[in-house]
C-alpha cells in the first residue's frame, strides 16, 4: 500500500505540474513492479550522471567558458553512452521490463524512451535546454541553445543524428518510399514520456499474457491522463482476462461514465452486462 500511495502521489503531481522531476517519477513508477527494492542506489546513480557530466564539461572548458552545444552532446555521450555503457538492445523490445527505469539502470539497456529519460535528467541537472522527441522510428533527445539544435539517439549511445541520418532511419523502418519531414519530430513533455513508457510496458505485458500487471499499468496510465476514458476501458477488459470480475466491472462503469461516444462504448456495455451476471 505504501508503494501504491507513493505512485499515486507522484502521478498526480505529474498530471498537473509541468516542472515535475521526470527521472524521479519514472523511478517511483518502476518501483510498482519491484516492491521492496530500495530506490536510494538508483537515485544516487542518477545524481552521478549529472555530476559526472558537469565534471566532463569543467575539464574540457576549464570551468570558465560557456558550454558549446557540441560539447554538451559529447559530455552526455561520453558519460552515459561510453563510461556507463548505456545502449539500446533489440531484446528490450520483447520485454515488459525494458520500460522499467530501475531495470534499465541495472542492466544498462532498455527501450529508447527509457534511455532518453537518463539523457534528459543529466542535461536538466546542468540547466541545459533539452526536449524529448517522439520520432516515428525511435524516441530521440534534442539539445537546444539559442537557435542551435542537436539531435541525439540514446538507443545508440548518444550518437548525434543529422536530418540525413533520420531520413535513412525512417526509410529503413517504413520502406524506401517514406519521406522525412520535420513535422515527424514531435516534442514530448515529461507526462507524454511517462505515458509512452507505460503504454509500451502495457503492450508487452499483454503479449506475455500478464493481464493483472497490464491492468495495473492501465490504472497508472489513467492517473497520468485523467481526461482520457480509454485506460478505464483497458482496465476493464484486462481485469476480466485476469479473472478479477469485480475490479473489471468497476473499471467499465468508470469508463462508461467518461466515454461520450456511444459507438465506442457498445463492446464495454456488453462485457459489463456479462460481468454483472457473473457477480449476481
Amino acid at each position: 500500500m505504501a508503494v501504491r500511495a507513493s505512485v499515486e502521489a507522484s502521478l498526480k503531481r505529474a498530471s498537473r505540474d509541468a516542472g515535475f522531476d521526470l527521472a524521479e517519477t519514472a523511478l517511483v513508477l518502476a518501483s510498482r513492479r519491484r516492491p521492496g527494492v530500495p530506490l536510494g542506489p538508483y537515485r544516487r546513480h542518477l545524481a552521478r550522471l549529472g555530476d559526472e557530466t558537469a565534471a566532463y564539461v569543467r575539464a574540457a572548458t576549464g570551468g570558465t567558458a560557456a558550454t558549446p552545444l557540441a560539447l554538451r552532446a559529447e559530455a552526455l555521450r561520453q558519460v552515459i553512452g561510453k563510461r556507463y555503457r548505456y545502449q539500446g538492445s533489440e531484446a528490450a523490445f520483447e520485454e515488459s521490463d525494458g520500460a522499467n527505469l530501475m531495470r534499465v539502470i541495472d542492466y544498462r539497456s532498455g527501450l529508447p524512451v527509457a534511455l532518453a529519460v537518463l539523457y534528459i535528467h543529466a542535461a536538466r541537472a546542468l540547466s541545459w535546454r533539452v526536449v524529448g522527441i517522439d520520432f516515428p522510428v525511435r524516441f530521440l533527445v534534442r539539445l537546444e541553445d539559442g537557435g542551435a539544435r542537436l539531435m541525439l539517439d540514446p538507443f545508440e549511445g548518444g550518437r548525434t543524428l543529422s536530418p540525413r541520418d533520420m531520413r535513412a532511419m525512417l526509410k529503413a523502418e517504413a520502406g524506401s518510399g517514406a519521406e522525412f519531414a520535420f513535422a515527424d519530430l514531435v516534442e514530448a513533455d515529461g507526462r507524454a514520456i511517462l505515458l509512452k513508457l507505460q503504454e509500451q510496458a502495457k503492450a508487452r505485458l499483454v503479449e506475455e499474457e500478464r493481464f493483472q500487471d497490464a491492468a495495473e499499468t492501465a490504472e497508472t496510465i489513467a492517473l497520468l491522463n485523467p481526461a482520457d476514458p480509454a485506460p478505464w476501458r483497458d482496465m476493464g477488459f484486462l481485469y476480466a482476462h485476469a479473472g478479477e470480475t469485480k475490479r473489471a466491472a468497476d473499471a467499465l462503469v468508470e469508463y462508461l461514465k467518461r466515454e461520450s461516444d456511444r459507438s465506442k462504448a457498445a463492446e464495454a456495455e456488453a462485457l459489463l452486462g456479462t460481468l454483472r451476471r457473473q457477480l449476481n
